[in-house]
């Protein structure tokens, strides 16, 4: 029986992976990259770390990153907190779920609370 649970990820990679490559609501406020694989962090199958660039405006923020591995039904997602300062920073955060070497889409967002700033990039990633 496919749970629930597994719906709300579904929709938001479905809902994610139709938008442009990169989009943001004000560009000098917020950007996100992704940087490069994402690295197994225990014997397959199971969850990854994804590393991303950003920045964002002087206010409290978020990071996601979500993935659809392809050729297989396996999502899954991530958050972290965000420093959000005008700097550009790195973070690395963990994805939950199944995952196995080989090919993936990854969707990254930063946000910002309170003010409506956010960045949203998706590529094409290896899974190692």
């Amino acid at each position: 029986m496919f749970k629930l649970r597994y719906l709300l990820p579904l929709a938001l990679v479905t809902g994610l992976l139709a938008i442009p490559a990169s989009a943001s609501a004000d560009s000098a406020s917020a950007t996100i990259s992704i940087a490069g694989n994402a690295t197994l962090i225990s014997l397959s199958p199971g969850p990854v770390a994804v590393t991303v660039h950003y920045s964002c405006p002087n206010v409290a923020g978020n990071v996601f990153v979500s993935i659809q591995e392809n050729g297989v039904l396996v999502l899954g997602s991530g958050a972290t907190s965000a420093t959000c300062d005008g700097q550009n920073h790195s973070a690395t955060v963990t994805v939950a779920g199944a995952f196995t070497p080989g090919t993936a889409t990854a969707v990254a967002e930063v946000s910002s609370a309170g003010i409506g700033s956010f960045a949203l990039a998706q590529d094409a990633i290896a899974i190692k």
